[in-house]
């Protein structure tokens, strides 16, 4: 298994081990705090809407949107 399989794996172990704690809305401060792998920090949730973090440079880890506006009546 390669680096960017196992990151990826541990984020969905995060993610899971998470929900048992918090439900199924997770807090934006759990999300941006990440998770440790390999002694390095690993955030899913940053300022920006793709996160690429340092330990997978290339491909993007997560990608954060935000719902569509509804029109004024």
């Amino acid at each position: 298994m390669d680096l960017d399989q196992r990151v990826r794996l541990a984020a969905f172990t995060f993610l899971d081990q998470q929900v048992q704690l918090h439900g199924e809305t997770l807090p934006r401060t759990v999300l941006a705090r990440g998770f440790d792998f390999d002694g390095r920090r690993v955030p899913l949730l940053g300022p920006e809407g793709i996160i690429k973090p340092a330990i997978l440079p290339s491909i993007p880890l997560s990608i954060t949107t935000a719902p569509p506006k509804r029109p004024e009546a």
